[in-house]
C-alpha cells in the first residue's frame, strides 16, 4: 500500500471539495484540517481547478490533495504540475491509466461494473474506487467483492452520508469512503466554515462510534463501599457483584490500573487505530509501547496516557468488523 493510501485510511474517510473558487478550497481544506483531515479530493470539474490546486499547494502545505474524474493525460499533467499527489481515473481510460503510472503520483481506477473491477485487478492495482455503490449494490456489493477478491481493497462513493459510512467501513476489504458529504457545498458558499467544521466531526464521530463498556473499581475496602453509594445513588441493580448501569457495568476487579489510578473506564470502538489517530490531533496520548497488537496490525486495547478526572481510559476495539 502506498503513502497516500495508508493516510486516507488512517483518516477513513475522504472528503471530496467541489469548490467554487479558490478561497473556498482553502478554507475548507483549513477548516477540515481541524478534526484531522489532511488528505482531500478535488474533482477536476471544479471552475478554475488549476488555481485551485495551486492555491492548496501555497495556502495548506500540510494537507495533501489529489484529483478526481481526470479524463484525458492534458487534465494529469496539469494536475500533477499543480501539486496533486495523486489522481482517481476510471478504468476504462486505459491511455491516461498507462500514463498515470509512469508519474509519483498514486493512481486509483475506478470502477462501477464487474468488467472494470477486474480490468484494473488485472493491471495490478490493490486499491480500488468503486461508484456509485449506492446504484450498483450497496453494501451487499461490498461484500461480494470480498468473496472474489480477497486482499484487494475499495473505496466506495455515491450517495453514502455520515449515517451510512460505517455501513462501508465495517468491512475488513473497505479502506476508506469518499464524498462530499463532509464538505457540503451549501456550507462553502455561506462561508459557514464553523458549522462544516462540526459536521466534519460529527461524521468522525459517528465513524468511532464510542461506547461505555464498563467501569471498573479495584477492588479494595475503601471500593466496596463507594460502590454501593454508587448503587444507591442511581439506583443501580446488584447482579452477582456485577452493578449494570446503563451503557456499561460497573466491577469490581483485582487488576492494576496504569498511573497507580482505582478506576478504569473502558470505552469501545469501531475502529481503534482511526480513533487513537484523531484522539493524537486533539492532543491526547496513549501507551503505545506496552499495547498488546493482533495479527491484522490493530491494537485489541490501548491505554490513554495520562488519567481523565483521575480515571484510568482504555480504548477497546469492537469485536463487529465484518472481516469474514
Amino acid at each position: 500500500m502506498n503513502r497516500i493510501a495508508e493516510r486516507i485510511q488512517s483518516q477513513g474517510m475522504l472528503p471530496v471539495v467541489r469548490a467554487a473558487c479558490a478561497e473556498q478550497a482553502v478554507e475548507t481544506a483549513k477548516t477540515l484540517a481541524q478534526e484531522n483531515f489532511h488528505v482531500i479530493e478535488i474533482p477536476s470539474t471544479c471552475p478554475d481547478v488549476q488555481d485551485i490546486l495551486k492555491a492548496l499547494s501555497f495556502c495548506c502545505p500540510q494537507t495533501e490533495y489529489g484529483c478526481s474524474m481526470i479524463s484525458d493525460t492534458k487534465q494529469l499533467h496539469m494536475a500533477l504540475e499543480s501539486g496533486a499527489r495523486f489522481v482517481f481515473i476510471n478504468a476504462t481510460d486505459k491511455e491516461v491509466i498507462d500514463e498515470a503510472v509512469k508519474t509519483e503520483a498514486a493512481v486509483f481506477p475506478v470502477a462501477g461494473t464487474m468488467s472494470e473491477i477486474d480490468a484494473a485487478v488485472r493491471r495490478g492495482f490493490d486499491r480500488i474506487s468503486i461508484s456509485p455503490i449506492n446504484f450498483i449494490g450497496g453494501p451487499d456489493f461490498v461484500l461480494k467483492l470480498k468473496r472474489k477478491y480477497p486482499g484487494i481493497r475499495f473505496m466506495p462513493r455515491g450517495g453514502i452520508a455520515s449515517e451510512t459510512v460505517e455501513d462501508y467501513l465495517s468491512f475488513g476489504n473497505v479502506f476508506a469512503c469518499a464524498g462530499s458529504w463532509l464538505a457540503p457545498r451549501d456550507l462553502m458558499e455561506k462561508g459557514a466554515w464553523e458549522a462544516l467544521r462540526i459536521r466534519a466531526q460529527e461524521a468522525v464521530y459517528a465513524m468511532m462510534g464510542f461506547q461505555i463498556e464498563s467501569v471498573d473499581i479495584e477492588s479494595t475496602e475503601t471500593a466496596v463501599q463507594d460502590i454501593y453509594r454508587f448503587q444507591e445513588i442511581f439506583h443501580l441493580s446488584a447482579e452477582t457483584g456485577v452493578l449494570k448501569s446503563v451503557g456499561g457495568f460497573l466491577n469490581f476487579t483485582k487488576e492494576s490500573f496504569p498511573k497507580e489510578t482505582k478506576v478504569r473506564l473502558t470505552l469501545s470502538t469501531n475502529h481503534i487505530k482511526r480513533s487513537v489517530a484523531y484522539l493524537e490531533s486533539k492532543g491526547y496520548l496513549f501507551i503505545k509501547e506496552t499495547a498488546p497488537v493482533d495479527e491484522n496490525g490493530r491494537y485489541p486495547y490501548i491505554y490513554f496516557s495520562d488519567p481523565i478526572g483521575g480515571i484510568s481510559v482504555r480504548l477497546l476495539q469492537k469485536d463487529s468488523r465484518k472481516e469474514q
